[in-house]
């Protein structure tokens, strides 16, 4: 297919997108302050200058949690393609040791600055331009694009996705998901490698009542292999092979032996390699419930494939919480772990599509993150989602709800190059 990218003034783009950026950085959308429906609606006004205003919608189910959603059909309705990301952002504590104001969209030394450059407000820039460069171009759509920019987010997505795929059409047809949890890359030897979000944990609290307030407990942390390790297969894949250990010598090795590898392997990667190929348990200090009982909290981060209650019956045989003193047990959160197949035509497409770098090697690492986005709706769904904002190791994702948080604009107009050839070659 056409390369239509070539067909694009850059320069040009690139003045937009940073206007765009600074611009939703500068709406404070941070947790309890309700901002997304302003965020919405700047969105909505620059469709509306781009010919769109028929094709976008705003939704707000309560006041202030606005998100917005714009169609561009294909011929084929049914595989659409959704362009993910959330307007909300994470609150910006501690501003005192901010070099510059968190919600001010500084421009310095080629870098914006504020919350939300990296999550999420650099994608939801990104996926806004992409889409106006489609209507703009004229590019001709096999698959319809739908953008989104979901509010709520970091609360947990009641108001944002999940309130829109259940109570809407808006997302209707839409077959394939491209949104945050992956992209950030680093460097290995010789090359880049890209990471790909395919899965992600789920999070399930149980609160035990035990007998007694004052039980010699210990806060302990616990790695329990998981029962079912299918779904992290392509990550363990990925991994041995990045870690120079090849597939064909590992094979009949145990899991712990593996991960035992990996860990010397990768360790000058950024990677916490206990933690992605184990579920992680952590149960907490009691707290004194009445005069005769205490109540323990048990957090399981789940991975794909795995069951709460398999790993509370396991809990329960290692005598980690002695049955004998358990008088209630409940259930406070549940977060689904969510997973979605790499064998898919879009899948290829990035992988091809990042591979083909002029004058360098990248290398594509499909990837599982710790904590849930707002994939694990759409997958609940059916949908086929990766998480994939990809930026060079020169953004630092470490950064991430963190003050200072910043990205370079070579890195967002290079995620945007990337993804709009990945779009126009699957869409187109």
């Amino acid at each position: 297919m056409k390369d239509m990218s070539a067909e694009v003034d850059w320069n040009a783009v690139e003045q937009e997108l940073v206007l765009m950026l600074r611009t939703l950085v500068g709406i404070d959308t941070s947790y309890g302050r309700h901002g997304e429906t302003v965020a919405a609606r700047f969105i909505q006004s620059l469709l509306s200058m781009n010919d769109l205003a028929d094709q976008t919608q705003i939704f707000e189910p309560v006041p202030g949690k606005g998100s917005v959603v714009c169609r561009l059909p294909g011929q084929n309705a049914d595989e659409s393609l959704l362009l993910l990301s959330h307007l909300d952002v994470a609150p910006a504590h501690h501003t005192s040791e901010w070099l510059h104001p968190p919600f001010n969209g500084a421009y310095r030394h080629g870098e914006i600055w504020g919350r939300g450059t990296i999550d999420c407000k650099g994608l939801v820039a990104v996926w806004l331009m992409l889409i106006i460069l489609l209507k703009r171009n004229r590019i001709p759509l096999r698959r319809g694009v739908v953008f989104a920019a979901t509010s709520d987010e970091e609360s947990g997505g009641k108001w944002g996705i999940d309130w829109i795929l259940n109570n809407t059409a808006a997302l209707q047809g839409c077959r394939y998901v491209l949104n945050e949890g992956g992209g950030f890359s680093f460097h290995l030897k010789d090359q880049d490698v890209y990471t790909i979000q395919y899965a992600e944990k789920g999070h399930t609290i149980f609160e035990y009542i035990v007998e007694h307030p004052s039980l010699p407990f210990a806060s302990q942390e616990v790695l329990v292999p998981p029962l079912n390790g299918q779904a992290i297969h392509p990550l363990m894949k990925a991994s041995l092979r990045a870690g120079g250990l090849p597939e064909i010598l590992t094979t009949p090795l145990s899991y712990r032996t593996k991960v035992f590898l990996l860990r010397h392997a990768c360790r000058q990667l950024p990677l916490d390699i206990n933690g992605l190929f184990h579920n992680l348990l952590r149960i907490d200090l009691p707290e004194r419930f009445d005069h005769h009982h205490s109540v323990i909290k048990m957090h399981l981060r789940l991975l794909p494939g795995q069951s709460a209650e398999d790993i509370n019956r396991m809990i329960a045989a290692k005598g980690l919480i002695p049955a004998s003193l358990i008088k209630a047990t409940s259930v406070t959160t549940v977060t689904e772990p969510s997973c979605s197949s790499i064998d898919s035509s879009l899948f290829r497409i990035i992988e091809s599509t990042m591979v083909r770098n002029s004058g360098h090697t990248n290398t594509m690492l499909p990837f599982l993150t710790p904590s849930a986005t707002d994939s694990r709706y759409v997958r609940a769904k059916g949908m086929i989602a990766y998480g994939f904002f990809p930026t060079p190791p020169s953004t630092d994702i470490r950064l991430i709800h963190q003050p200072n948080e910043r990205i370079p604009v070579n890195d967002l107009l290079f995620s945007l190059k990337k993804l709009y050839e990945i779009v126009t070659r699957f869409a187109g």
